[in-house]
């Protein structure tokens, strides 16, 4: 190991250490190996005459006063926590954001109110709010570290995350212009109603293939397979019973990125389970989703 090296993994060892305390050891051990090589030998030999730097490390420690060794600044902490719970937060968000259709329905009398949600609206102030303390982070840790390594880091981590954010604020922009939300008919047409309680019955009697091959868009048909349905039937109950009724049939129309959009909710009565259907069907009335609860 020459000098140059073992001046650095000793600098390196000593980031505990006040700047002032630090730099005093590295130019103490600095001047060792040079009066060592000055008498004759290399630097490697110099170098390895220190001993071992752990052992180096130690001994230095146990001789430091306890005002010389640098204390945890209250804002490092701070932000490290923010940065944690904050990208905690945006991650589980990002991840459980649903591209969702919601009704609020119904008393007694039948529907109050019927009304479609879009994409839910991304919390961009969360966002924001992450870029800040991450981007605020990581200079401060820049101008700290003072190397090359640690101002391409950061110069990486602000680009992703300034990306990020107006990635974000773009995608939620068009979502906005793209998704609009109208209620035309609280009760179902009867060719909805009719398309409706088809798929119902052929749900019930686990005939997925004429509900791919009759109903379905394609981006649906391979989700519609008896492995996959089954599973989800399962989910609520492994035996359902026959279907005994299907109850009144509500629908509502929303235009999502300019197609149109029939979105009905039902409750059907089986042997042993209620189930509240949500069905979505396209400008063609083909079967475009399908939820049950």
């Amino acid at each position: 190991m020459g000098k140059r090296e073992f001046l650095k993994k000793l600098e390196k060892a000593l980031r505990k250490l006040v700047p002032e305390e630090r730099a005093r050891y590295i130019s103490y051990y600095d001047e060792i190996i040079m009066d060592l090589v000055d008498g004759g030998m290399t630097e490697q030999e110099a170098c390895a005459k220190q001993g071992d730097m752990s052992t180096i490390i130690a001994d230095i420690m146990s001789q430091v006063e306890p005002e010389k060794v640098e204390k945890q600044k209250p804002l490092d902490i701070v932000l490290l926590v923010a940065s944690l719970i904050i990208g905690v937060v945006c991650i589980i968000v990002l991840i459980a954001l649903p591209d969702v259709i919601t009704f609020s329905m119904m008393n007694e009398d039948g529907p109050t109110s019927v009304f479609v949600a879009g994409k839910v609206v991304e919390p961009i102030w969360l966002y924001i709010i992450t870029a800040v303390v991450l981007i605020t982070s990581t200079i401060i840790f820049v101008l700290r570290k003072k190397s090359k390594f640690a101002l391409a880091t950061g110069v990486i981590l602000l680009v992703c995350v300034i990306t990020f954010v107006l990635v974000r604020i773009d995608d939620n922009r068009k979502n906005a212009e793209s998704s609009t939300t109208e209620t035309v008919n609280v009760y179902a047409s009867s060719e909805v109603e009719e398309k409706t309680i088809e798929i119902i019955q052929l749900l019930s009697h686990n005939d997925y293939k004429t509900l791919r091959d009759k109903y379905a868009i394609e981006e649906l048909k391979e989700l519609l397979n008896d492995e996959y349905m089954i599973e989800a039937k399962n989910m609520i109950s492994s035996d359902w019973g026959e279907l005994c009724d299907i109850g009144t049939i509500y629908s509502a129309e929303v235009t999502q990125d300019n197609v149109l959009y029939t979105v009905v909710q039902v409750n059907a009565t089986y042997d042993n389970v209620s189930i509240a259907y949500t069905i979505t069907f396209d400008d063609e009335l083909k079967l475009a989703g399908i939820y049950f609860r």
